[in-house]
């Protein structure tokens, strides 16, 4: 490790106490929304010191570390002057987690009307001119989601009526007819006519590489998109799609991927807008709409 510039500090030890409280589910740990018993879990590594040197953790991280912005993302960035207000919504609570920050930033640079909707609680979108669902765990919340007939209605309403929507995985996942997860099926919104099916290993994690091959919202013929894949899910389409993508690198639904139905556009791909702004494309399209005369 030190040979390839990384200096040692440390390691979690393999004991049973930090297996009780550190749980891990399919595609890794718990995620700290009130799951995790944070007290719990300072009490098994108060004694880190044991087999982490955290003098030089602290040491290192005063000399490299710039100091952390800390702010609520759900607040435009007021340094940008928003001139037209696009309404965006995006899906979050416990079930749909997995959002870069950065790509929430970027959203604030066009509307100061963004609001984040609890898909297990939420009866309604409101009015909205993007609704963004990103990665999460559809399948663990699935009774819930399938509970929640007025917001799945809602979202396939807003699909059918033209409403741009951009999905990644798990949002892909909630917008197929229904989801196969521990032997029970879980009615989703049905907009993708397809079944989602969970299964015990991994379909594909890791980077991939997919190059869009006809003209779409997210890009031209030929576009090349970098991202990730991560998922243990995937489909049976009872459905004739036209793909958007087909990956040089991944596996998304047999090598391809990429639904879109009318303005809304789904796929397994993670993309960091760093790498490909897939937001900044649709808004500055719905903004040239908005303002045609």
């Amino acid at each position: 490790m030190e040979n390839e510039g990384l200096e040692f500090l440390g390691y979690v030890p393999k004991r049973d106490d930090v297996e009780e409280v550190m749980q891990y589910r399919h595609l890794g740990l718990m995620h700290a929304g009130g799951e995790v018993n944070t007290q719990q879990l300072m009490n098994v590594f108060r004694d880190a010191s044991d087999f982490i040197d955290v003098n030089k953790v602290i040491k290192i991280a005063r000399e490299y570390s710039e100091p952390i912005e800390v702010r609520d993302y759900a607040s435009p960035n007021e340094s940008k002057e928003v001139t037209t207000k696009l309404r965006v919504g995006i899906l979050g609570g416990r079930v749909f987690t997995f959002y870069y920050p950065e790509t929430i930033e970027r959203i604030s640079n066009f509307t100061r009307d963004l609001k984040f909707i609890d898909p297990e609680r939420d009866q309604e979108l409101g009015e909205l001119d993007l609704l963004l669902i990103g990665g999460g765990f559809p399948e663990v919340y699935g009774e819930d989601l399938e509970r929640n007939r007025s917001l799945r209605y809602e979202v396939r309403r807003f699909i059918d009526s033209g409403g741009y929507l951009y999905a990644e995985c798990g949002g892909l996942m909630y917008l197929t007819n229904s989801i196969i997860h521990n032997n029970e099926e879980y009615d989703m919104v049905g907009a993708i006519d397809a079944t989602t099916i969970m299964h015990r290993r991994p379909m594909w994690y890791g980077y991939a590489k997919a190059r869009v091959i006809r003209d779409s919202i997210i890009g031209n013929t030929n576009t090349v998109l970098m991202g990730h894949e991560f998922h243990y899910s995937s489909l049976i389409l009872h459905g004739n799609y036209d793909f958007v993508i087909k990956y040089e690198r991944g596996v998304g639904v047999n090598g391809f991927d990429g639904f879109q139905i009318n303005n809304a556009y789904a796929h397994y791909l993670h993309i960091h807008p760093d790498t490909y702004d897939v937001i900044d494309r649709i808004l500055r399209r719905i903004l040239v709409n908005k303002t045609k005369p």
